[in-house]
């Protein structure tokens, strides 16, 4: 986790203000890293997205701090979702199609986002031109002010190669288990 906290400090100092930086350990940090990392990033403009392995893990963080929180891998349902808000567990959730249960499940779920104010980043697990399709389409019929980001994978496996070869970015995004995620700011 040392190196990801001089990562994320290396990447913020890269950024302008129209940028927002997510740093989304994937459930890769024990809760007591989790803690360092927040204490030690919290004064840059920066989201956390799921850093710990268990709902009640993040839910722990997110009590202990007021930074922006995003929840991935725990919102898998609706009964989860529902729980996470009554919670107040996060700011945003990471919205992924698949993982949800297809299209009809994701919309009533977006919907459910909108009604309760809360943004979402919308993408999906993985995939090709049909997700891409998806994803696209459920992002674009998203309210703007709900649409924190979304993906396209088509794309992000071509720039990350290009990264990967070009050799600049290997610094900020060597292999490991912190993978940050860049997006602009949809104000």
């Amino acid at each position: 986790y040392q190196d990801d906290i001089e990562r994320i400090i290396q990447v913020d100092s890269t950024l302008n203000d129209s940028n927002i930086l997510v740093a989304d350990a994937n459930t890769g940090w024990k809760t007591h890293e989790a803690l360092k990392v927040i204490d030690k990033t919290c004064h840059l403009n920066i989201y956390y997205e799921q850093p710990c392995e268990t709902y009640n893990e993040c839910l722990l963080i997110r009590e202990k701090n007021n930074r922006p929180f995003i929840l991935d891998e725990s919102i898998f349902s609706l009964n989860s979702f529902l729980t996470a808000y009554k919670d107040n567990a996060m700011d945003i959730i990471n919205l992924k199609i698949s993982k949800l249960g297809g299209l009809t499940k994701s919309k009533q779920i977006r919907d459910l986002c909108v009604e309760l104010n809360i943004p979402m980043t919308i993408e999906d697990s993985w995939g090709g031109d049909i997700a891409t399709a998806a994803i696209s389409h459920l992002a674009h019929s998203t309210p703007v002010d709900y649409r924190f980001s979304s993906t396209d994978f088509n794309s992000y496996n071509a720039i990350r190669q290009l990264l990967k070869d070009d050799g600049s970015m290997d610094k900020y995004f060597p292999s490991g288990y912190l993978n940050k995620e860049i997006v602009k700011s949809n104000k």
